[in-house]
């Protein structure tokens, strides 16, 4: 296969501290602003076209006195006609194929929003996070426990003579530390699989991010004395003393 570099980097699963929680209960996610930012930091400027904008009819809803809201309280009118969603078109190019993905973006909560200008940005901004879903960014979000292709892709690079460091870099302090290789095979791996946790769980554990923890599991970088303790912590044994306690 083609050089992946791009690829390996528009997948790389976002630090714990960038993903949100949707209090509405759909799930985790990355804000408009962060998946912008992944972009243009892998691939530049891409080409984005608004296909098609859809219509439709929403229902209203009756006045409750004990909503939450006041708007709960007054009810919503029917809406004819209301800009419920978009298609969007990204084109780009990744590892020096032209790439072009499709995608249709919900207005979630029409009647949010004041006018269809509103409701056409919102579905827009889904609609961009979808198509970067396409090419790799957030993925991991959607598949969760059956996200793989990530760490496929890092060892693929890995491969060469020179590893490839993903987009997301970790903080400035974890920063300092990279390009410290480890002397023996990292026992991290081994660690997780017999606690039954993944090597982005123990990230989120210690506050780590995703990239610096991979490249300790797969003995890129020595792991510093603050970390071990803390992986300690979560394993109740350092898993790089070579013994439980």
């Amino acid at each position: 296969m083609g050089d992946l570099r791009d690829l390996t980097k528009l997948l790389h699963p976002f630090p714990a501290h960038m993903v949100e929680r949707n209090p509405s209960g759909g799930g985790s996610y990355v804000s408009h602003p962060v998946v912008e930012q992944r972009i243009l930091d892998v691939l530049g400027p891409v080409t984005t076209e608004l296909v098609q904008v859809i219509r439709g009819d929403v229902q209203g809803r009756a006045p409750d006195p004990k909503g939450g809201s006041a708007r709960a309280r007054a009810g919503t009118p029917d809406l004819a006609g209301a800009v419920v969603g978009v298609v969007l078109r990204m084109t780009t190019t990744i590892d020096g194929r032209a790439v072009t993905v499709e995608e249709v973006g919900d207005c979630e909560a029409p009647h949010n929003w004041p006018h269809d200008g509103a409701r056409a940005k919102d579905a827009f901004s889904d609609a961009y996070k979808r198509c970067a879903m396409r090419i790799g960014v957030g993925l991991h979000l959607w598949a969760q426990d059956h996200f793989y292709l990530g760490e496929k892709l890092m060892d693929r690079d890995g491969e060469g003579t020179q590893p490839r460091r993903p987009a997301v870099l970790p903080s400035q302090g974890d920063r300092d530390r990279i390009g410290v290789p480890m002397t023996r095979p990292s026992p991290l791996k081994a660690a997780c699989a017999a606690a039954g946790l993944t090597i982005r769980g123990v990230a989120a554990e210690v506050g780590c991010s995703d990239a610096v923890m991979y490249q300790v599991s797969t003995g890129r970088v020595e792991p510093w004395p603050k970390l071990r303790k803390d992986l300690a912590d979560v394993f109740g044994y350092d898993p790089f003393a070579g013994g439980e306690k």
